[in-house]
């Protein structure tokens, strides 16, 4: 796949498992028997994202970065890779197991009718939630990190 293709298909299944999880935590408000089902194939679909997302951006990181990773810290924001890029690897790592605890719990608690499932999936779909946001924005910089290190 091309570098275009994994990078830019990483961020938007990132976004796109974000905005699932928005519509989770808004249906976990309400959860109820009627709506439980969609709150389920939500929250499945969106790992799913998160997980197709994750597997082309460490596949562009462990063919492609490399070069990007010697522009970045020869330009004036080499700090875009010591911190950003660095710290990303790790959440990427967290993630992959709090979706994977989201799905089991997604499916093996009731929600609508047990308070500790519902706080539970809060903390998870929020945490998921906001790693999502945080990691774009992330993305964003080590992106402008690259740009500046080529315009020197």
């Amino acid at each position: 796949m091309s570098d275009a293709f994994l990078i830019l298909g990483h961020a938007t299944l990132g976004m796109l498992a974000g905005f699932l999880l928005v519509f989770v935590y808004a249906e976990l408000h309400h959860a109820s028997e009627a709506n439980i089902m969609r709150i389920r194939y939500l929250g499945t679909l969106g790992a799913i994202f998160a997980y197709i997302g994750i597997y082309m951006g460490l596949d562009f990181y462990l063919n492609s970065y490399g070069a990007d990773k010697a522009i970045i810290k020869a330009g004036d924001w080499d700090w875009a890779h010591a911190f950003f890029t660095e710290t990303k690897e790790h959440i990427m790592i967290l993630a992959i197991f709090l979706l994977f605890i989201t799905i089991l719990a997604l499916w093996k608690t009731e929600p609508h009718k047990d308070p500790q499932a519902k706080k539970l999936l809060f903390a998870l779909v929020g945490i998921l939630f906001l790693g999502a946001i945080f990691l774009e924005g992330w993305g964003a910089i080590m992106a402008y990190g690259l740009k500046e290190g080529l315009l020197g």
